[in-house]
């Protein structure tokens, strides 16, 4: 069996992909997730039709854990979002990481999101 076509290139890139819950508890969806050039790039796809991206800092304030870190993504076919966010690192990304403070500490790489 092979993989659909836009998982596959996601993969290819060095995406990790796990399964993503809906507010019903279902495994309706796919999130795929890659450290790169010092941020934590995001995609959330819950079909062909609906996706989002993003790229976050790699730390997190844990005495506000809920709190956004990144800009808003605008929602798109899942095509369309992985064609941006691919071109984008092809062609450089404008985007800064935000420093951390004392309070923040490295979400990703730590916990059962390490990638080692």
């Amino acid at each position: 069996m092979s993989d659909h076509h836009v998982v596959a290139r996601l993969r290819a890139a060095g995406f990790v992909v796990s399964p993503s819950l809906d507010t019903e508890g279902l495994d309706s969806g796919l999130l795929f997730v890659r450290c790169q050039s010092g941020q934590l790039e995001v995609v959330s796809a819950w079909g062909d039709d609906y996706a989002l991206s993003a790229r976050l800092p790699l730390s997190r304030d844990w005495a506000n854990p809920f709190e956004p870190t990144g800009q808003p993504s605008s929602a798109a076919s899942f095509a369309v979002i992985v064609d941006e966010l691919l071109c984008s690192e092809q062609h450089g990304s404008d985007a800064s990481v935000a420093s951390g403070s004392a309070e923040t500490t490295g979400w990703y790489s730590r916990g059962r999101h390490a990638q080692q």
